[in-house]
């Protein structure tokens, strides 16, 4: 976990699916790091309002300077494809905003 992000770990009714739930606020500025973890994130641009799902990354990335607040929900390896129609392997290293995609619950 970087300082400049804060993770809160998901209820016992949620731990099957959910890794963490996180904010990085828009005043965190500075170099942050971000490692493959196996996971898939759905992150909301707080400014913008907009909705957006990361993909599964290969490589590490670096972040740099300021960047805007986000909320976001790291789901646990796989368990994102529940709320997606596309598999996941499509969203790998992609950053898709929901508004471009159809997200339903498959059942």
């Amino acid at each position: 976990m970087s300082a400049m992000l804060l993770e809160v770990a998901p209820s016992a009714a949620l731990r099957d699916w959910v890794e963490c739930f996180w904010h990085r606020p828009a005043e965190a500025a500075g170099t942050h790091r971000v490692l493959p973890d196996g996971c898939a994130d759905l992150l909301v641009d707080v400014a913008r309002g907009e909705l957006s799902i990361v993909g599964t990354m290969t490589a590490p990335i670096v972040l740099e300077g300021r960047h805007p607040e986000l909320l976001g929900v790291r789901f646990r390896p796989g368990r994102a494809a529940a709320l997606l129609r596309t598999p996941l392997h499509e969203l790998t290293d992609l950053r898709v905003e929901v508004a471009d995609r159809t997200l339903q619950p498959r059942g």
